[in-house]
């Protein structure tokens, strides 16, 4: 919406992203994707830095010990939410050298290398990247 907003509509579509994220801002996520979705939600809005650290503590608080996520609070590790997770947090601002960050690509790193789930990550870590950046500021 940041992106493509028609500049007569500007100010509804800025207001559609303050209802969001208000309402992002407010979830109680149930799952991995859900604290997913709700990060990369509030850190795109541009304006909830608070709501951001808070959802970004509550999605590092689910890190297992083996330091991978899993998809489902009751099931293992899995190295696509592990992925998904390191690609949240990075958007979000943690640096790659924060410990969590890095037993997570410790995990990653010791998942199943037959099917290739680092460089996946890689890639689904650049096209969001690259999309967070191409964003146009507030």
């Amino acid at each position: 919406m940041q992106l493509y907003a028609p500049k007569l509509e500007r100010a509804s579509y800025d207001q559609a992203i303050r209802l969001a994220a208000t309402w992002l801002a407010k979830q109680e996520p149930k799952g991995n994707e859900d604290r997913v979705a709700r990060l990369t939600g509030l850190v795109w809005s541009g304006n909830y830095k608070g709501a951001v650290q808070k959802a970004m503590h509550d999605l590092v608080a689910t890190q297992r010990t083996d330091g991978g996520w899993a998809d489902i609070d009751t099931t293992p590790s899995t190295a696509f939410a592990t992925g998904r997770a390191l690609v949240a947090l990075h958007i979000a601002g943690m640096p790659v050298s924060d410990a969590a960050y890095q037993n997570g690509v410790k995990y990653l790193l010791g998942a199943d290398q037959s099917v290739k789930f680092p460089q996946v990550v890689a890639e689904l870590s650049e096209v969001m990247i690259s999309a967070f950046e191409q964003r146009t500021p507030m």
